[in-house]
């Protein structure tokens, strides 16, 4: 197309802050343009604004309705800002194509034009920066999480394409933002973010891997009975859990050895296991707590050791005897305290009385005995014996 000629009474100069201007492929960038007036503008007159392609003088941009432009520029090229003041123009998805010099000029109307010889020149250059991730510094399993990936540089989203090489937790998105839930296992996962650029032909990859924290989850706890009593827990957590076994409220030591629990514990990353051994068969209803813990969460197991019924029956038994025997002994030293207490009460109580007795009592003569007399009776007279006569 024709160019006007440069009228320089209205349109004094153009400010350009920017005559070169570097920028990489697939990118985008703005080339700041505003123009000042010495004077008022002819009344009722707009303004029109155009950005050429200098090589084959081709419009690429203005804010003039209804204009015709280049097929291969009109979504790549746009005018931005106070377009009644401005000349700003706004150049997306770049190509090494665009490498040119772009001129502007403002039509005033009624024969009333200006022209610029001399405009912006690109220099356009191959894509070098990666993807920046924005991942939040915790990621927490079964907790929703959302990750950006992005170029800097861009004026618009570019698609990007998700992708986990460990799992399929995460799967492919078409868009910059990515929404999912981590599980546990995702824990050192390598995810992927792929840039595509479709205009260019162009895919920039980065990679990250993720580091998943989980509160700490029993994962299986049992009881066996042979010779000793042997219970056991294990523990799921990131980063690994400590677990604490607990009898009747008393926190029982790890690895720790006596005369009845022996608790001995072993890890790996992400997991943590932990046994305790009873020494000896339970003889009444016993229970035991195991505890896993981490700076994320606690979760806690219990577990009740019930005797077998001839172990019931033993002690019944057992303490039945011992309650008699005890009882027999209380008894008979009971009762050997009631003797000696009565013993010396009665003591006590006869020194006490005695005195009393004896003053009470009048002192009398003692009386002589006499025998009675007996009457004797007259002598008879003897009669004469018969043989003599």
């Amino acid at each position: 197309m024709a160019l006007p000629l440069l009228w320089l009474g209205l349109l004094s100069h153009v400010l350009m802050e920017v005559k070169k201007t570097p920028v990489e492929e697939g990118l985008c960038t703005t080339i700041p343009c505003a123009f000042e007036f010495p004077k008022e503008p002819p009344g009722n007159s707009v303004i029109m604004r155009y950005w050429l392609n200098k090589n084959i003088s081709s419009l690429v941009a203005t804010n003039k309705p209804n204009a015709t432009v280049g097929d291969n520029t009109k979504d790549e090229f746009y005018m931005t800002g106070n377009l009644e003041e401005g000349c700003t123009l706004l150049i997306h998805d770049i190509l090494k194509g665009n490498s040119i010099t772009y001129l502007f000029y403002a039509d005033l109307g009624e024969q009333n034009s200006a022209f610029l010889g001399e405009n912006i020149k690109l220099f356009v250059s191959e894509l070098n920066q990666k993807p920046e991730r924005h991942v939040p510094e915790i990621l927490l399993a079964e907790k929703p999480v959302t990750l950006n990936c992005t170029l800097k540089g861009t004026c618009k989203e570019t698609k990007a394409l998700f992708h986990s090489w460990k799992n399929s937790a995460v799967s492919s998105s078409s868009s910059s933002v990515l929404l999912f839930t981590l599980r546990p296992e995702d824990h050192g996962s390598i995810l992927g973010c792929h840039l595509n650029f479709s205009l260019a032909n162009m895919t920039k990859n980065s990679l990250v891997k993720l580091q998943v924290v989980s509160p700490a989850r029993l994962f299986n706890s049992s009881c066996s009975l042979e010779k000793t009593v042997l219970c056991s827990c294990s523990f799921h957590g990131i980063p690994k859990p400590s677990v604490q076994w607990w009898m009747g409220g008393v926190p029982v030591t790890v690895n720790s050895m006596d005369n009845i629990l022996r608790v001995t514990s072993s890890t790996r990353a992400p997991w943590a296991n932990s046994t305790i051994n009873l020494i000896g068969e339970p003889e009444i209803v016993m229970r035991l707590r195991c505890e896993g813990k981490n700076q994320y969460g606690i979760h806690t197991s219990s577990i009740f050791l019930i005797p077998n019924k001839k172990s019931v029956s033993s002690v019944f038994v057992k303490g039945l005897i011992q309650g008699i025997v005890y009882g027999a002994i209380a008894f008979s030293l009971l009762f050997f305290c009631l003797v000696l207490l009565s013993m010396k009460m009665l003591t006590w109580w006869e020194e006490h009385q005695s005195p009393k007795t004896k003053e009470g009592l009048p002192l009398k003569k003692p009386e002589l005995l006499e025998e009675p007399e007996v009457p004797k009776m007259p002598e008879a007279d003897t009669p004469p014996d018969r043989a003599g006569v």
